[in-house]
């Protein structure tokens, strides 16, 4: 396969999609997306030869991966050239339980602080 790009992508997903090989031994049956996130294991996703994108899914976020397919008719062909894409971070309602537990802290400073200019 050629023209591998990765886009679409989210702090746990991305769209991977790709073009058939110039010269296939045959006819595809199907293709294989290898996506191993930095320094873990090689994940695996088959996919059927008339179809030449998929979605990668429970990625972890701000995370980069290394991404390539390759192509099977009789046998597996090569591996594409290598692309690497790295997943968003995660930034959730941005309200972490310590930040929570922070600001409560502060308005409880804040409130006291008030009381005290109040009676002394």
């Amino acid at each position: 396969p050629v023209a591998v790009i990765a886009d679409n992508i989210t702090a746990t997903s991305m769209t991977v999609s790709w073009q058939p090989p110039h010269n296939a031994n045959g006819i595809i049956s199907s293709y294989q997306v290898s996506y191993t996130p930095h320094g873990e294991s090689e994940c695996i996703q088959d996919i059927a030869g008339v179809i030449t994108s998929t979605e990668l899914t429970s990625l972890k976020p701000h995370t980069e991966y290394t991404i390539r397919v390759r192509a099977k008719t009789e046998e597996f062909g090569e591996y594409s050239i290598s692309i690497t894409a790295t997943t968003h971070m995660d930034v959730g309602d941005g309200w972490t339980t310590r930040t929570k537990v922070e600001l409560i802290l502060f308005v409880l400073a804040c409130i006291c602080a008030f009381i005290f200019r109040i009676y002394f």
